[in-house]
């Protein structure tokens, strides 16, 4: 079994986030909640110079 992983924003993240438009909060909130079990999906990139990855929605 694959441990999973909790996501938490901070309170100024869910002030931007409830700013968008429902269609597309929904989108990235699923895509947010898909970290959990796969930190590094599909698609991602790796930052460069850093041990940062990013992925878009």
């Amino acid at each position: 079994m694959m441990a999973g992983y909790e996501i938490f924003f901070k309170e100024s993240v869910w002030k931007e986030l409830g700013r968008l438009p429902k269609s597309d909060l929904k989108k990235i909130l699923s895509r947010v909640e898909q970290l959990g079990n796969d930190l590094r999906p599909m698609g991602c990139e790796k930052l460069t110079g850093l041990e940062l990855y990013r992925i878009r929605q």
